[in-house]
């Protein structure tokens, strides 16, 4: 006679063993199969089992009567019901441990137990599964009677009710100085009120800390606690000092420009390159100058001193003439300081301003179209027209830019006019559209800026006049 096939879960995983028809105990072969990688198939009047992953048939042409469960009873009693069946089975998860089907039919106030590796239903263990009121009173009454933190617990039998005492002391005063009391809110707040918010006697600084040295002792009775926190903390607090103004004059334009009359400035900003500046006295202020040496001001322009021992009240202040005025871009800055002297050790507090030159760069349209010489450069220099364009000094970030009427004249070429010292340009984007390739290579010329200063330029010319409408948007990588 043909094997049977039983179809169960075991170790969560589905399995499918072969056994003997004359004697089912009988075990031929086993196949395993992790969870829903089954199907059951209806083929020719039989039934075939496969993988899903992969479509291989396992099992092939099986009678649906010898495809049994765990009990070797059948699946069901047709082929198609069959084969509903088995597919149901081969979508479910088994138990991680044992076969789910294992499992009897519930009954009614019964618990599941398992042993053995059999389930079965059971009565609670013990007197029965409900408890009466008695023998629960009992069981909590057992674990609450005796004594917490600061709270004693009691159960009474002959009522049935757990009593909760805790020792509470009502005393403004606190006279009692108890361990094992707490206290209400009342008492708390007025022994507060009534012990808060000054001495009750005075107080000898004893510490011979530096830093309690500015306090005067005895500290008076009566004396409030803010006052003498105030006073603690007092000298931990280092003054500040600011550089308000500073007295300078700017070089008119030219190679041999004057400075003028100097003016108090309370900012310095950015110059271009080769327009010096001078200085000749500056303002500053400090918030406690009884915290700073009488003294103890200097003034330093790029790091060295040129004037010390000021006084602390005396601002403003008039200095030599200092004048700087740099071929490149660079910046200088102009500091004051002080020393707090006050504290445990010297502190010393600074303020500052800072002057910055850069380069001019230039984006405009004209109509030359080649430069034979560095006149030429130096006369399109002089002559670009950036109206709508860009005519400014700025460091070698990013520029953009947009055409305007001149990029935009039939006739004109396009310029771009910036130092050598940015390297050369790039990348220019006429929105997201690369453009570079729409200008011819750079040209190197020397020109002399409004200030006299030699500076080496890159002059870039587009290849073609009206080159750039006025919508046109372009950003310039240096």
């Amino acid at each position: 006679m043909a094997d049977r096939f039983k179809v169960q879960a075991k170790g969560g995983k589905h399995v499918v063993i072969t056994v003997d028809s004359s004697d089912l105990s009988t075990i031929l072969g086993t196949r395993e199969f992790a969870t829903r990688n089954l199907r059951a198939v209806k083929e020719a009047g039989a039934i075939n089992l496969e993988t899903i992953s992969k479509g291989i048939k396992v099992f092939g042409a099986l009678a649906h009567a010898t495809i049994l469960k765990s009990d070797n009873s059948v699946w069901a009693g047709n082929i198609d019901d069959v084969v509903t069946a088995l597919n149901a089975f081969f979508l479910t998860t088994p138990h991680n441990l044992e076969e789910l089907d294992d499992i009897p039919a519930p009954i009614n106030d019964r618990f599941l137990k398992y042993s053995s590796d059999t389930y079965s239903w059971e009565t609670a263990s013990g007197s029965g599964s409900t408890l009466t009121q008695e023998e629960v009173e009992d069981y909590v009454g057992g674990m609450l009677d005796g004594d917490e933190t600061f709270i004693a617990v009691t159960y009474d039998d002959t009522d049935g009710n757990i009593d909760f005492v805790v020792p509470v002391k009502d005393e403004d005063a606190m006279g009692s100085n108890s361990d094992t009391h707490l206290a209400t809110q009342q008492s708390i707040k007025a022994y507060v009120d009534a012990n808060s918010g000054s001495l009750s006697s005075a107080i000898t600084i004893s510490n011979a800390d530096p830093s309690f040295a500015h306090m005067t002792t005895p500290i008076s009775s009566g004396t409030s606690l803010e006052a003498v926190l105030r006073d603690m903390l007092e000298m931990y607090n280092v003054t500040s000092i600011s550089l308000t103004h500073i007295k300078a004059a700017f070089q008119a334009t030219g190679s041999n420009g004057s400075y003028g009359t100097t003016t108090y400035v309370s900012s310095l900003g950015s110059k271009e390159v080769g327009q010096g500046i001078k200085v000749d006295g500056f303002k500053f202020s400090i918030a406690d100058t009884s915290q700073t040496g009488d003294t103890s001001v200097v003034f330093k322009i790029g790091g060295s001193s040129v004037q010390t021992g000021i006084s602390d009240t005396g601002s403003p202040v008039t200095l030599s003439a200092n004048t700087q005025d740099p071929g490149t871009a660079s910046s200088v800055s102009y500091l004051v300081e002080a020393t707090d002297s006050e504290g445990e050790s010297n502190v010393t507090i600074t303020a500052s301003k800072s002057l910055s030159w850069l380069y001019r760069v230039k984006f405009g349209a004209s109509s030359t179209a080649t430069l034979a010489d560095a006149a030429a450069a130096q006369t399109l220099y002089e002559g670009l027209n950036v109206t709508g364009g860009y005519d400014n000094i700025k460091s070698s970030s990013n520029l953009s830019v947009s055409g305007n009427t001149a990029t935009n004249t039939a006739g004109n070429y396009t310029w771009i006019i910036y130092p050598v010292s940015f390297t050369t340009i790039g990348s220019i984007l006429q929105g997201a559209t690369e453009v570079i390739d729409a200008f011819q290579t750079d040209q190197q010329f020397s020109i002399v800026n409004q200030y006299g200063v030699t500076i080496a330029y890159y002059f870039k010319r587009s290849n073609i006049t009206q080159a750039f409408s006025t919508t046109a948007n372009l950003t310039i990588d240096f």
